[in-house]
């Protein structure tokens, strides 16, 4: 089976997924034909990654947090305005996920925790499935409890950007 994959940049962790489900996926005898990452303002692609993906890897724009410049926590409201004032680069993104999806020939899509990915397949249902993979969704389950004194305006907005990276998807 040909797989691929789109990958949130932010971080490291959902990248290591990507290469560890790749070298899981090629040793059962399937083929990754694409990995597409996410990444935000300024962010380059870490050089293990390159190493162990090798050819195939693009990037795109998408979406990341603002932290203040002293570090801290994420500036949600602030992250939120900006973004949603420059529409035009993440709906090139999209574009760039449809395009390369229909001339790669996969067959199925992992998307680890990409938000462009997401919005492109809420726009339009690919015809191949959809997999998401990435430990966020555990908040999305009925049973999970959020921490106490968390702001409500934090819990809603992730709320709403992890059910956005999994818009339509198939699991």
């Amino acid at each position: 089976m040909k797989f691929l994959f789109t990958v949130q940049g932010e971080g490291r962790g959902h990248l290591t997924q990507a290469i560890a489900t790749r070298e899981m996926l090629e040793r059962a005898g399937h083929q990754v034909v694409g990995v597409l990452v996410g990444r935000g303002r300024g962010m380059t692609l870490p050089p293990f990654l390159v190493e162990r993906l090798g050819d195939g890897v693009a990037t795109f724009d998408s979406p990341c947090f603002l932290f203040p410049r002293d570090g801290g926590r994420a500036r949600v409201v602030a992250t939120f305005f900006y973004h949603a004032c420059r529409p035009a680069r993440y709906a090139r993104g999209v574009s760039f996920i449809r395009r390369t999806l229909a001339a790669s020939g996969a067959e199925a899509v992992i998307n680890f925790y990409e938000p462009v990915a997401g919005l492109a397949f809420a726009l339009r249902r690919p015809r191949v499935p959809v997999y998401c993979v990435g430990h966020q969704y555990l908040f999305l389950h009925p049973g999970f409890v959020f921490p106490r004194g968390r702001r409500r305006l934090d819990t809603l907005s992730l709320l709403w950007f992890t059910r956005l990276t999994a818009a339509r998807a198939t699991r």
